[in-house]
């Protein structure tokens, strides 16, 4: 998906259900609705619209009938995501449903949460619009992926493009690298956060903390290596939990092995990014865990794939190549500029300092809109139009349809 907006159609007979579905919808980010309608005719004009991604449907009051239009409009448009909607629970209903050519089904009245955990499942991330602090958990499945600076710039980004506070937690305890991208040198680190039987409160926080003048808080790990920080689950999510409501957003450096902290993290984090490198070692750690993250329960929506480093005209390895061995599309590619990011880590200034205009810096601001569900600021890129021709035919079917036959 290369635009930050994923744009649906709502659809059906029950007027009613169909604006009940669009209030929750609105209420979502990145989601866009075109049209929300019980004629059609502004369906069909809505369908042709570019970039639609996904339709739903509410079957009621008349399942027949609406599943017969379910079968006009898939051949057409193979590529949409067709979401069913019922109060119904008929088995029978669900499964033909299916065969017509819905990817997924939902009970009316449908929550925030039923439509969250369905676009999860057709990879799509998406959070409320009201919600406060979006939790952001970035790892690299490879040493030297580049995730730390990744985490460092985008939690900087966010912070530009939201006008708000944003939190950069740091969880590599003993070898934590995010102080050195802003020459910062704190006294006190994530370790107190984390202490059983203490209640974390925002004055906690913001003691803890060291907000730079960008708008990133800092929480930095704790350097001691004689004696490394375990940290306790229950007291790292209780901090997250708090941190969420301080900050417009969490970003979290963290470690790649999926036990302990990390664990915590990714459970309770709105999206995980997977930066890694075009690289057969990189791409073999990255598979292993995201089949990891899948086999425990981590729908394939929150998991994002991010190529760092990359170059069309270097390597065997190819975007495409990725995706086929995912089964998903990349979420984002940043190129490579190694010597830029080196130098900028080296004397401890962010991208956007250093090099505004650079094409790794507007990659990670590109990211950042998305996540915080912001439209692009810049043109956007060439779409594949649909053939004329095909929604015309689209059109009239639809219309055809609901017209009497002649005797």
């Amino acid at each position: 998906m290369s635009l930050s907006e994923f744009r649906v159609c709502v659809y059906g007979a029950d007027g009613d259900a169909v604006e009940a579905i669009q209030q929750v919808l609105d209420g979502l980010r990145p989601i866009e609705v075109i049209v929300a309608t019980t004629d059609p005719q502004q369906l069909a004009a809505g369908l042709d619209k570019p970039r639609i991604r996904a339709l739903l449907v509410v079957l009621d009051p008349s399942p027949d009938d609406t599943l017969e239009l379910i079968q006009l409009v898939v051949p057409e448009l193979p590529d949409l995501a067709v979401i069913g909607l019922s109060r119904q629970q008929d088995p029978q209903q669900i499964v033909s449903a299916i065969q017509a050519g819905c990817n997924q089904f939902i009970s009316l009245p449908a929550s925030s949460d039923d439509l969250i955990a369905v676009f999860e499942k057709l990879g799509v991330p998406v959070v409320p619009a009201d919600a406060k602090g979006q939790r952001i958990a970035v790892i690299g499945p490879t040493g030297g992926s580049g995730a730390t600076t990744v985490a460092c710039n985008l939690a900087l980004e966010m912070a530009r493009l939201s006008h708000c506070e944003v939190a950069l937690a740091d969880l590599h305890a003993g070898f934590g690298d995010v102080v050195q991208h802003f020459a910062v040198h704190p006294s006190r680190t994530i370790a107190e956060l984390c202490v059983p039987d203490r209640t974390v409160e925002e004055r906690t926080i913001r003691q803890v903390a060291t907000l730079l003048p960008c708008n990133v808080a800092v929480i930095p790990a704790p350097t001691d290596l004689a004696h490394p920080l375990q940290y306790d689950p229950e007291c790292l999510r209780h901090a997250l939990e708090v941190l969420s409501q301080v900050y417009r957003a969490v970003v979290i450096d963290t470690p790649r092995q999926p036990t302990g902290a990390s664990w915590t993290v990714i459970e309770n984090a709105h999206s995980v990014l997977l930066v890694m490198q075009l690289t057969a070692g990189s791409l073999y750690h990255a598979q292993r865990l995201c089949e990891f993250l899948s086999e425990h329960g981590i729908p394939n929506g929150r998991v994002q794939l991010v190529v760092n480093r990359f170059r069309e005209d270097f390597g065997s390895i190819r975007l495409q190549d990725v995706e086929e061995r995912f089964g998903r599309e990349v979420f984002a590619t940043i190129p490579s500029d190694y010597e830029l990011v080196r130098s900028s880590a080296d004397v401890s200034h962010p991208l956007l300092a250093d090099a505004p205009n650079n094409p790794v810096r507007m990659a990670i601001c590109n990211i950042a809109r998305r996540l915080l569900g912001l439209r692009e600021g810049e043109a956007a890129p060439a779409v594949r139009e649909e053939p004329s021709q095909r929604r015309s035919r689209l059109l009239g079917r639809l219309l055809g349809k609901q017209q009497p036959t002649d005797s």
